[in-house]
């Protein structure tokens, strides 16, 4: 994996010609416009933030500010909620006049209508004491903000405290502490003036501003073996129903292991427990259950208790980052043996017992810089730092080295503290055989969720993930469910989660802005008859318990993963038929959009906007996608099948930069049945035929600068060709390298190019432009020049030429995308 400490967006590839960095961002600007002509000021300012930086943290606004209020329809029955301090009484009527203090009032009131009912939020904080549960007694229901008013659902609770007091001045700084009165169990979550506190941590970061290598300790480090959890229990379907033959000789069945190393999901499944895991760095799930540190990692250790502590760590490549409690620390002749606790269910893979880069937090004697927090929960006391500090930005030109904090108390103002209380503020919960109907969420805002990272993660197929079953808004089983111009910001865990369930839901024309993972993520149910297989998990998905015909629109997605890496703006795993279109999503660790499986298939992703992708990791595309199970729906034509649907990804707008280093769209593991047509990708190549993928078709794409693992522009993975007929297609595309002898295409060695009849690429009508009209092919275990490779008889109808100018390529960009892509401005 390549250095992710970049200085420029496109580091991490060689470089394009002149003025085209600068060329590309002002097209993706007038894209979005394009795609989202109705897209907020506050929108247009967090756009032109991230487009004029290489830097993809500068500050957030607290939130993206009032929507647009939409229509409420029919509704005949109308009720109004007001927040403190507006007058109020849920003995009211709920009338404008009137109205109710509690959204649970409204609901309830709605309950009893026999008709079409809307319930309106007036202007403020309606802070939640509990979860709003809705169900199927609740259907025709919309949940609106008041027109022209910012009615804001928090999870938090103003922190009930006493008298602040100085504890100590240590250099710039000043630690506090007070009594919490209402005595919490623990606080994960604390927001100072809407903004995150940091839990005290050694090396000092801020998870909100700061990104990989900042704040994390990267000198080698022992890592404790796997704690002793037994063999897993092996699930191998092996019946005809399963068996998956247009797979040469991997991912052919649908496999897993119960328990042991995977004990620690819910439920205790997954892929990468099964007897033989295959794949790209397949290999047996294993976790380290503990890690020694030397004096010099950790300068305020000794600790006096490492109770509550944590240790967050990259697993190794940065496929994602775990997260572990301390219950133990030892003297050994090396250093110190901290051991671990609960955690590590981050992700879906593990390393061989290792772990990468990491930190440590959540104790007392890391407590030193600014705006970090400590809680101990004996006590009931609140520790917290103000003053200036200097942070170790690592040589990362972008980062501001000086932080600063207002002290708790003093001053014209001084800063509000909120504890978010709640995980999930709108919980919509029915079943497949009685769903929650018709219910809409809009135009408010949703904030102050409390972190999840260390809650109960489970594997949901056979891609790399991991997650929780849970968000800020949660449906399972519902229809027709909506969730428009509502602003999602500063959720520490999911936003919004299709559980199970779901059919036709629209999330569309919202703002989601900092979560701590993922935005949108569709997670849908199947079965298995398998005696140990547990409920929710196994290869038939023939009974439609999963999201289907869902539809996301319009979307506006920054700065995800705070805490959680392995996040995107959307995620879907065991659903089917979801609609992606006229979506901007920028500013994530990992890759844009993250399909887990093929399963069903029929997904179409169009007109969306991804830049800023893979901020720190690796290995991975800004669209990715695997496929290393078989499932069995009847999607792809009404009869069971373990066939999928085609899955369209076309028109969109797809930069490459950072480390999305596995092209434009990465189709990794067994990624199989995709029509990709029509996309603008800039530093990204199409990554076809990997590890027994097939079945996909590229066309009609101009790839600018392109790059998968290197120089090329079809890459196919070099282990062995698909089956025959259903070998990838490579036509009509435009493929503009950045420099002479780069690679058109690139393939596998189990060929022969004086017998073009071992070949088994189907390439033709291409365009390649190169400086000096140098360009190669790879493989078959040798290299030819383009103009041999013609010779061939293979391709018919490439070309190759001289490289264009930049407004020539974003003019090639713009005819594919059928978007003006020359005005410089957003409007």
């Amino acid at each position: 994996m390549m250095s992710l400490l970049l200085v420029a967006a496109h580091a991490a590839h060689a470089a394009p010609p002149v003025g085209f960095e600068a060329a590309w961002r002002r097209a993706a600007v007038t894209f979005a416009q394009h795609i989202q002509p109705d897209m907020s000021e506050a929108n247009k300012k967090e756009l032109q933030e991230g487009l004029a930086t290489t830097d993809p943290k500068p500050p957030l606004a607290r939130w993206a500010g009032p929507s647009t209020h939409p229509s409420v329809g029919r509704a005949s029955s109308v009720y109004y909620v007001a927040p403190a301090p507006m007058s109020c009484s849920d003995s009211s009527a709920g009338s404008e006049a009137a109205p109710f203090c509690s959204i649970l009032k409204g609901v309830q009131a709605c309950r009893a209508a026999s008709d079409l009912c809307a319930v309106f939020l007036r202007g403020g904080v309606h802070r939640l004491k509990e979860p709003i549960l809705l169900g199927p007694s609740d259907s025709n229901l919309t949940i609106a903000g008041y027109p022209g008013e910012d009615a804001v659902v928090s999870g938090t609770t103003p922190l009930a405290v006493s008298a602040w007091q100085k504890v100590s001045d240590v250099a710039a700084t000043t630690i506090w502490k007070v009594p919490v009165t209402t005595r919490p169990a623990a606080i994960e979550t604390l927001l100072v003036d809407g903004v995150r506190a940091i839990p005290a941590r050694y090396p000092n970061a801020n998870p909100e501003l700061d990104r990989f290598p900042i704040g994390y300790i990267q000198s080698s480090t022992k890592w404790s073996a796997p704690a002793e959890l037994g063999m897993p229990s092996f699930i191998e379907y092996n019946d005809t129903a399963t068996f998956r033959p247009s797979y040469r000789s991997l991912f052919k069945d649908y496999r897993g292991g119960v328990g042991g190393q995977c004990s620690v999901y819910d439920p205790p499944f997954s892929y990468w427990c099964a007897q033989r895991p295959e794949g790209g760095g397949a290999s047996e799930f294993q976790l380290p259950s503990g890690l020694s540190f030397t004096p010099s990692q950790l300068p305020s250790a000794p600790y006096k208790n490492v109770s509550g502590g944590r240790i967050t760590a990259w697993r190794p490549g940065h496929w994602a980052n775990w997260q572990f409690e301390l219950n133990g620390s030892k003297a050994k002749k090396a250093g110190t043996e901290l051991t671990f606790g609960k955690g590590g269910f981050q992700g879906g893979r593990g390393n061989n017992a290792r772990g990468a880069e990491w930190f440590i937090s959540h104790l007392h004697e890391e407590l030193d810089f600014p705006s970090e927090y400590w809680y101990d929960a004996d006590n009931a006391m609140l520790y917290f730092v103000s003053g200036t500090g200097t942070l170790d930005c690592k040589g990362d030109p972008n980062c501001n080295a000086t932080r600063t904090q207002v002290p708790p108390v003093g001053g014209s103002k001084p800063p509000a503290f909120e504890v978010a209380h709640l995980k999930t503020l709108f919980r919509l919960q029915g079943t497949q055989a009685a769903p929650v109907t018709h219910v809409t969420l809009s135009a408010l805002t949703f904030t102050g969720a409390a972190m999840t990272f260390l809650d109960p993660h489970g594997v949901p197929s056979g891609g790399d993930w991991a997650l929780q079953r849970s968000a800020a808004l949660f449906l399972e089983g519902t229809v027709n469910t909506t969730v428009e111009a509502c602003n999602l910001v500063r959720l520490d865990g999911n936003a919004i989660m299709l559980s199970g369930f779901n059919g036709y839901a629209n999330i569309s024309h919202n703002t989601i802005l900092s979560t701590g993972a993922t935005a949108i993520a569709l997670w849908g149910y199947t079965n298995g008859t398998h005696p140990l297989q547990p409920v929710g998990t196994g290869p038939d998905g023939t009974e439609g318990n999963f999201p289907r015909y869902t539809t996301v629109h319009g979307n506006f997605i920054r700065h995800l993963g705070i805490h959680e890496k392995q996040s995107s703006c959307l995620f879907q795993a065991k659903s089917a038929q979801t609609f992606v279109s006229n979506n901007i999503c920028f500013d994530v660790p990992r890759a844009g959009f993250n399909l887990n499986d093929g399963f069903g298939g029929g997904n179409n992703i169009s007109f969306n906007l991804l830049f800023q992708t893979c901020g720190e990791s690796g290995d991975h595309g800004a669209l990715n996608t695997w496929d290393r199970q078989s499932f069995i729906t009847t999607v792809r034509d009404g009869t069971p099948s373990i066939v999928p649907a085609m899955t369209a990804i076309h028109h969109n707008f797809i930069v490459a930069d950072y480390d999305a280093d596995g092209g434009m769209v990465d189709n990794d593991d067994g990624s199989s049945f995709y029509d990709e047509y029509a996309n603008f990708g800039v530093y990204g190549g199409a990554k076809m035929a990997n590890f027994d993928g097939h079945g996909k078709i590229s066309h009609g794409n101009v790839f600018a600068f392109p790059n998968v693992y290197g120089k090329s522009c079809f890459w196919n993975w070099p282990g062995w060709f698909p089956t025959e007929g259903h070998w990838e297609r490579f036509f009509n595309n435009t493929c503009i390298m950045d420099g002479p002898g780069q690679n058109y295409i690139s393939m596998p060695n189990s060929c022969t190019f004086g017998n073009s009849s071992t070949v088994h690429v189907i390439a033709q009508d291409n365009k390649v432009f190169a400086p000096n009209a140098d360009a190669v092919v790879s493989g078959c275990g040798s290299q030819l020049p383009f103009a041999e490779w013609m010779k061939l008889g293979v391709d018919q109808g490439s070309t190759l030429a001289a490289l264009p100018s930049n407004a020539e390529v974003i003019a090639m960009g713009a005819a594919v995308l059928g978007v003006p892509l020359t005005s410089s401005a957003v409007a």
